[in-house]
């Protein structure tokens, strides 16, 4: 966890998600549009993440999955927005 100026407010911190969170999330696409993105089929980071930027819409959460894939997480006006880290050049 850091502060809006970088410095380290926690390392490996535990961030509880709410019992029955639950949130509609759209995921954007390569080619700058919107899209569903089921939060169910995916793991505690994921939940956690998306959770702690719900509560206060100031927030960025980034997420490294154990399958390589990362992504940030932030609400953009109403809607909470999954944003991929595109890693090839073409992606680009």
């Amino acid at each position: 966890v850091m502060s809006h100026t970088l410095d380290v407010l926690a390392f490996g911190a535990k961030i509880d998600v709410p019992s029955g969170f639950s949130v509609d999330i759209e995921t954007a696409r390569q080619d700058r549009g919107l899209e569903s993105w089921s939060l169910g089929a995916r793991g505690t980071r994921h939940r956690a993440a998306a959770a702690f930027v719900y509560q206060k819409a100031d927030r960025l959460a980034i997420i490294v999955s154990q399958d390589g894939d990362a992504a940030f997480f932030y609400m953009l006006e109403d809607k909470l927005v999954r944003w991929p880290i595109w890693t090839s050049r073409s992606d680009c």
